[in-house]
């Protein structure tokens, strides 16, 4: 008879570690939460979609100073 095999690699987790890694995983979740909310602000009264800073941030987004005054991410040059 073959043996089902779980797609899925199963880990197990004691006690004190499952409260360490819950407690991990709500701290990356919080962080999240925090990162959108910056970018929202970030963003606010600019020309920058929430689609569009979502995916720049994912890779270093490097804007020259006229490209930054354009979409409107700074007021002004010196």
């Amino acid at each position: 008879m073959p043996k089902f095999r779980h797609p899925l690699p199963f880990v197990e987790i004691d006690r004190p570690s499952q409260c360490i890694t819950k407690a991990k995983v709500a701290e990356l979740e919080k962080g999240i939460q925090l990162e959108q909310q910056g970018f929202s602000e970030l963003i606010a009264d600019t020309d920058v979609s929430e689609e569009e800073i979502r995916k720049y941030a994912e890779t270093n987004w490097y804007l020259t100073a006229d490209e930054a005054l354009r979409r409107k991410l700074v007021a002004g040059l010196l």
